[in-house]
């Protein structure tokens, strides 16, 4: 098997067979994932936090 190291981000685009319009489609797909990743964060944090000031998480008891 052949090694890859030392092989450089062109060479290795070039090896995938990897275009230019396929890579910003590949970069756009990751940002909305972690924009999407962030929003969800962002709204359990929030919840959290309206919860333990108004008080409204309820404990469950069995």
């Amino acid at each position: 098997m052949r090694s890859h190291h030392g092989i450089g981000i062109r060479a290795e685009v070039r090896r995938l067979g990897l275009t230019r319009a396929r890579i910003i489609e590949i970069a756009v797909a990751v940002s909305l994932t972690l924009a999407a990743l962030l929003f969800v964060g962002l709204a359990i944090w929030a919840t959290d936090e309206y919860e333990m000031r108004e008080g409204v998480a309820t404990v469950h008891s069995n």
